[in-house]
């Protein structure tokens, strides 16, 4: 028994058994999968070394593969052989035995799975349909007795190994020609399994690589996407391709991965890298505007229209809630994605101060009392400075590090904590920022120091 793949339109021979013969790289077919040359040629010796001995026809052609023992230099090889029966394309007859360019032992490290062989003969199948005029549908399946050749075909017979046909129940699964092929042009698909805990990764219809982990969607790449000789892809290309996938997604559909990002929920899109989503480098305006139009749509399906992204902070958040704004928490990623696509956040709508924790307030006439004593003892001793006596707020604030911050100085005004009220402490504070007005020095600067020296002469002399 044996399981066929065929297509119409005949393959070259050589394309089986010349290393980097590809007739799909450059055929400039949309929807073809070929790239690299060797795939054919690996999934054979792959199958032999698992004692599967595949035969296949180009048109009338047949080729029948097996290996023979080979030294090289007192080390054993077993080289790939095929004995050609039958007409090639130009009608000449071909009943040799070859010894081809390769051996079993290449690819053994990356190639080991039977279902990778499935994958590039059933690739190939439908590049070749599709080189044709045809599409995906034309490709044939079916379990026969014997391989059997048909003229103006190609066609690949698979010994129906129990591996084998395990492997051809999961077809709809590793490709989706087979599956739904409505989502063969969609990037962001619907997750096929969303019990596995994983993420399906196709790149143009066909399965190349799971991502351990949980997903808003699987994807379905294109040649964004690098596969490696093994037509597998690695995670970081994975997660770039995906990123470029979100960059120019539907609305709806970046709506549905905010939901979830912002719900907390440990997915892989919530891990992305921020400069894989953003547009830095983008020249291409109207492209631009279409990205900018789908985030800030995106977020206010979810947030509302008076929606603004937080970092998670509950002191920021309150503030942000008491400017009539909604807060919406994502992770610092996806907080400079969405504010570089014009999407309001926390570090827009909030002044410096209360970036800081602080709420501004209306200064208690202890406070003005407090300043208004340090400001006419500093007149007393001609201690201004020149400086003419500063603004007084009141603010409250959190906690930082388990100390309270009671006063700072900004802008000419000074700033102090509400919960203080006329007391040595309330003056002594007022103090020290009125001294930093009057020397415009930070804390622990020598200027202080010197000033604070000079204060003390003046009023003791």
């Amino acid at each position: 028994m044996y399981l066929m793949i065929r297509n119409k339109g005949v393959a070259d021979w050589r394309g089986f058994t010349t290393l980097g013969v590809s007739t799909t790289r450059y055929a400039g077919h949309a929807g073809t999968i070929g790239q690299f040359g060797s795939g054919s040629k690996l999934s054979i010796a792959l199958l032999l070394r698992l004692g599967i001995r595949p035969i296949i026809f180009c048109g009338n052609l047949k080729m029948e593969f097996y290996s023979k023992p080979e030294l090289v230099q007192g080390q054993q090889f077993n080289r790939v052989c095929v004995k050609f029966a039958g007409k090639d394309l130009e009608g000449v007859s071909k009943t040799s035995q070859d010894d081809l360019g390769f051996t079993l032992e290449w690819g053994v490290q990356d190639w080991t799975k039977p279902s990778m062989a499935f994958r590039e003969f059933v690739s190939n199948a439908i590049d070749g349909s599709i080189t044709s005029g045809l599409t995906h549908k034309d490709v044939e399946f079916e379990v026969v007795e014997k391989p059997r050749a048909k003229a103006g075909h190609t066609a690949v017979f698979i010994p129906y190994t129990p591996e084998v046909e395990a492997i051809y129940r999961e077809l709809p699964k590793l490709f989706l020609h087979f599956g739904d092929d409505a989502q063969l042009e969609q990037k962001l698909l619907p997750k096929r399994n969303p019990e596995a805990g994983k993420t399906y990764i196709y790149k143009k219809g066909v399965l190349v690589s799971y991502l351990p982990g949980d997903s808003v969607f699987d994807y379905n790449l294109g040649d964004e996407l690098t596969l490696d000789e093994s037509r597998n892809a690695h995670e970081w290309d994975v997660k770039y391709a995906v990123s470029m996938a979100l960059r120019d997604a539907s609305a709806a559909h970046l709506a549905q991965v905010l939901k979830v990002v912002g719900e907390g929920r440990e997915v892989m899109e919530a891990k992305l890298d921020s400069s894989y989503l953003m547009q830095t480098y983008d020249t291409n305006q109207e492209r631009r505007k279409r990205r900018e139009l789908a985030f800030a749509t995106a977020f206010r399906a979810i947030a509302g229209e008076k929606g603004v992204v937080t970092s998670g902070s509950p002191a920021l958040s309150s503030f942000v809630e008491a400017k009539g704004f909604k807060s919406f928490t994502l992770p610092a990623n996806w907080m400079g994605v969405l504010g570089a696509y014009g999407v309001p956040t926390e570090t827009q709508v909030l002044t410096a101060s209360e970036k800081e924790g602080k709420v501004i307030s209306e200064a208690t006439p202890d406070m003005i009392a407090a300043v208004d004593w340090v400001w006419k003892l500093l007149e007393t001793f001609n201690l201004t400075n020149g400086k003419a006596k500063p603004a007084v707020m009141g603010f409250k604030s959190i906690m930082d590090g388990g100390a309270q911050t009671r006063g700072y100085y900004l802008s000419d005004t000074v700033f102090l904590h509400t919960d203080l009220s006329a007391s040595r402490l309330l003056n002594k504070v007022a103090l020290e920022e009125v001294v930093h007005h009057v020397t415009g020095a930070g804390d622990g600067s020598r200027d202080i120091q010197d000033f604070l020296f000079r204060a003390i002469i003046e009023m003791t002399m």
